[in-house]
């Protein structure tokens, strides 16, 4: 496939802070020339490329006569990135966005080759990959967060330029990019995101027992605002003090053999729990997960691509309609990418 590379300058722009019932989330339909949560607004009614045959709201883009196609490199306001969008795209259709958000001192084109989700989804969304800051993520929570604009800022120009289905913007991530997952899930919930689906990754670093929203601390979610815990999570897009609202459905992936410094096997299950208890699941999902009781964890059994013999995704029961939360833990997997990650992951997302 030839690439074709075209890099944007613009400036960042962070989001609004009232979330509103048609956002870039997947539950709200937005009428055509409505107003979006980051400031763009809605071109009408037109189909979606993940077929259906139900029609969705458009974003700007869809009314430009030409777009470039394939991987293409992203400069915002000194962000970086890439982008891709499919050779045979149709402006004419809308399509969804997927964030990928790399781990800890990566980049927006390693995790594409690492995660290769654009197989998977074959030709029916546009793919963008940024770069964290110094290749991590902001690990705070305020509506300063640079990051936080960066992605925000990144989906309106791809509105702006490409067509966009303004209902489904998906995110997943690997290790630190799946803490900015959930991060970024907390903040806007899903008001602004479809369907999330973060890999190896954690809540808050510096409060295990703060993970859980709901008893004991009913008030706050697992990070932090001004040095406390009162951060209510996940969050409906208002001005701080934010009001908890149900959360995206989540699919979240961990391997069951996972040491690595503050990503650990419980961290993941911590992170499951979270978003189940928010989805008012019937049973959160990582209690009821059975599926490896004794998982070997010895560096020789170690691997990406474990033989099964059940399906190691849950789904929790009697999570509220709309917001469901599934677990996949991974036998005999560390601090790694589940080699059907990329299959499970657009799958999810595409019923999203």
């Amino acid at each position: 496939m030839r690439r074709v590379f075209v890099v944007l300058f613009f400036v960042a722009c962070g989001s609004s802070s009232k979330a509103t019932s048609d956002g870039g989330g997947g539950s709200g339909g937005a009428d055509s020339g409505s107003i979006l949560p980051d400031g763009s607004s809605s071109s009408g009614l037109v189909p979606s490329s993940l077929g259906g045959g139900t029609d969705v709201p458009g974003s700007h883009g869809c009314s430009a006569s030409s777009a470039p196609t394939g991987l293409q490199n992203l400069a915002i306001d000194g962000r970086t990135g890439v982008f891709f969008v499919p050779t045979d795209y149709d402006p004419a259709k809308a399509y969804p966005i997927v964030f990928v958000f790399h781990g800890d001192g990566g980049t927006g084109a390693a995790i594409r080759t690492q995660l290769e989700l654009e197989p998977d989804a074959a030709g029916k969304a546009i793919f963008a990959y940024p770069d964290g800051a110094s290749h991590t993520w902001d690990a705070t929570l305020a509506a300063t967060n640079a990051d936080m604009a960066f992605v925000i800022a990144v989906r309106s120009q791809l509105r702006t330029s490409y067509c966009i289905d303004t209902t489904r913007t998906f995110l997943t991530g690997m290790s630190r990019g799946g803490f900015f997952v959930n991060q970024l899930a907390c903040m806007y919930g899903v008001a602004e995101f479809a369907a999330i689906a973060p890999h190896s990754s954690t809540l808050e670093q510096d409060n295990g027992n703060a993970y859980v929203y709901g008893p004991p601390h009913a008030q706050g979610g697992p990070y932090q605002e001004n040095n406390n815990f009162d951060f209510a999570c996940p969050s409906d897009g208002s001005p701080f003090p934010a009001h908890p609202v149900l959360p995206p459905p989540t699919m979240v992936i961990h391997g069951e053999c996972d040491t690595e410094g503050g990503v650990e096997y419980p961290r993941g299950r911590m992170v499951a729990e979270h978003w189940g208890y928010a989805a008012q699941c019937s049973t959160t999902p990582a209690v009821a997960v059975t599926t490896s009781p004794n998982p070997s964890c010895t560096a020789a059994a170690l691997t990406s691509n474990p033989t099964l013999t059940v399906d190691p995704c849950y789904k929790a029961p009697g999570c509220t309609a709309g917001h469901d939360i599934t677990f996949c833990a991974i036998p005999s997997m560390d601090h790694r990418i589940w080699a059907s990650a990329h299959t499970k992951i657009w799958a999810f997302f595409a019923t999203h």
